[in-house]
Formats: structure tokens, sequence, C-alpha cells
């Protein structure tokens, strides 16, 4: 999705350091978003193709992007020295690769307007004149800002780390936007929509594997919030993420399948492809739609069968491609820049005697 772990040195894929549930869930959602809700987009002799069933399904993939992000990021800061260093290590690895999907989208003929301007300043989501698709990007940006200071409001209001202070708290943060949303009139609503599911992914731990009993109380929580939610969602009628009665519904449909895909993983190992799909994931969300433009601007079929053959089996796995080999030369550049101006050990070591 659309994030990953800060810069540390990681176990090799399938190791235990590696969450089998995470590398999973985040390379099935990019490949629902970019493999099928925008894919078919791009098919003109395919019409019709959303309905209230995706649609649930589509936000609740969204708030699961937000829930892993929000978990990985709070993993991060367990390792993170403070929250300046946090800011330094995060934003460099998700500021610079968003600002050049948002001159390709500017190129590409995807934005209109001031979007560039307000969303390469990051406060389109304030204005309420978010850009197609990269609004997620804005709404993770905000959440990513906030991240170390509602981890530090959890220590001061909740410092003995209770499991009911933690509930307590989450409940609060799901109850905040619900408010914000009724009182705040010209921001996108879609910053109180999906917010209650960051915050949960990054302040609520997975439970371990010898936690059973956490693990089902936690499971069957989830699943009935997940029911409640559904229930309150199809209640409202179609699926508008300016309606709060579907927030529910993206909360507890990301928690709960993370939940149940960590107790169904645990101890496996994640597959080469998984894993680097889900490394891929967050370039995939932002290059897409230009390259899409692009692939179909070269050549498109006639036909419906032909026009997502292509689609699926061209355009997809070169947009994987890409997307990867963007992501690991970047790592790479990063890496390189950080470590420039830092001496070396062995060059500082005392000499033998």
């Amino acid at each position: 999705m659309p994030d990953h772990p800060a810069p540390a040195p990681e176990p090799r894929t399938g190791s235990p350091g590696r969450n089998a549930a995470i590398e999973w869930l985040r390379a099935l959602s990019i490949l629902y978003i970019v493999a099928y809700w925008h894919l078919l987009g791009y098919a003109p002799a395919i019409r019709d193709f959303k309905n209230p069933v995706n649609s649930r399904i589509t936000v609740v993939v969204l708030a699961l992007f937000l829930f892993v992000s929000g978990h990985l990021i709070g993993r991060g800061l367990q390792r993170s020295p403070g929250v300046r260093r946090f800011y330094q290590r995060r934003l460099v690895r998700i500021y610079p690769p968003y600002l050049l999907a948002l001159l390709l989208f500017e190129a590409s003929g995807l934005l209109w307007r001031n979007q560039f301007l307000e969303s390469a300043v990051l406060i389109s989501a304030l204005t309420g004149d978010p850009p197609l698709t990269l609004w997620f990007i804005t709404v993770l940006m905000v959440d990513v800002l906030l991240a170390p200071w509602l981890l530090l409001l959890r220590r001061r209001v909740n410092p003995a780390g209770s499991r009911s202070g933690d509930g307590w708290l989450l409940l609060a943060l799901l109850v905040l936007p619900l408010l914000l949303a009724w009182l705040v009139q010209g921001p996108d609503p879609r910053l109180f929509f999906y917010f209650p599911a960051f915050a949960a992914g990054l302040l609520a731990p997975l439970p371990g594997p010898g936690d059973n009993r956490a693990g089902r109380l936690a499971l069957l929580g989830t699943a009935a919030g997940l029911a409640g939610g559904l229930v309150l969602s199809i209640s409202a009628g179609g699926v508008s993420e300016s309606n709060m009665a579907h927030m529910p519904l993206t909360l507890f449909g990301a928690w709960f399948l993370v939940l149940a895909t960590n107790r169904l993983l645990a101890g496996r190992r994640t597959p080469w492809l998984i894993a680097q799909l889900g490394l891929a994931s967050y370039f995939m969300y932002l290059f897409h739609r230009p390259l899409f433009k692009l692939f179909t601007g070269w050549f498109m079929p006639g036909s419906a069968g032909a026009q997502l053959a292509w689609l699926l089996l061209g355009c997809v796995p070169l947009i994987a491609l890409i997307s990867w080999a963007g992501q690991i030369g970047y790592d790479a550049l990063v890496t390189r820049l950080q470590t420039a101006g830092r001496p070396d050990p062995a060059a500082t070591a005392a000499p033998d005697r």
C-alpha cells in the first residue's frame, strides 16, 4: 500500500522478523486497486462495473492501506530515536516520490486548476480541492505528521499501557473525527473518514502467537464491529466518503482483515513475489494512472475481452515491474545519501597496538 517500513535493515523474506499477514495484505490490496478498481476505467468497452458491493469493498481496502501504514509506522517509531529523526526518515521516503507523481499527473493532464501547488504543499485536503487518486497520499501524509503525537498522547493518557486504557483512547479517536466532520466544513471529508483506521493500526498492537485469548477477543470484537458497520452502511444507502455512517465499516473491516489474516498466516513464510509486490505497492499506487494512460495511448484493442487481456496481462505487469524497480532504485539512492556524510567505522577505529 501506500507506505513501507523505515529504512532500517530488515530480515529476509519469510524470516520471523516479517509479518506475513502485512505482506499479503499490502500486495492484495494494491492489486485490487490497480488491477481491478482503476483498471476497468481504462477499458472503454467495459461499463457499469461499479456497484454497491465493490464500492464498499473499495473503501475497506483503502482503510486497510492506512491501517497497515499505521502499524508499520508504529513499529518504525519504536526503532526511531526521536520525532525529528522520524520525520526526516519517513518524509524523505514518501514525499519526493509523491512530488514526482504530481509532476507526472500534471504532464498527463490528470490535474486541473491549482491542484499541483496545493497538493505539493499538502493543503489540498484542507482546501477541499484534492487531486484524482493522489488525494489518498495527502491524507496519508497528514496522518504521518500526526503519528508521533498520537503515540505521545497514548503515553500520557495511558502510561501503564493497559488494554482498557488503549480501548478508551481508540474510542475517543473514533468519535473525534465524527465530531470534526460535523463541525468543520471545507476540508476533504476523507481526512476524517479514514483517520480512525490509521489510528487503530498505529495504536492497537497485533496479538502475538502466544496471546490466544486476546487474539480471539480482538477477532470477535472486530467481527461484531464489522457486522454492525455493514448494517449501518447498507441502511445509509449508496457509499459516500462524506457520509460518516459508512466509516465504521471501513475501520472494523480493515481491522478484522488484519487480525484474521495475522491469525491465519502466523508463522508462515511469505512468497517472494508477494513480498516484492508489497515492496512496490507505494510506487504502484503513485504512478499507475499515468502509466495506464501512457500504455493505453500506445495500444488499445477494440473488444472488451481484448482490452481486459491487454490491461491485465500487459499493463499491470509493466506497472508492477516499473514500480518495483523505481522503489528499489529510490531506496538505494536514499540510503546512499543518508550514509554519505557518516564516518566509516573502520576508518575511525583505533589501530591495533
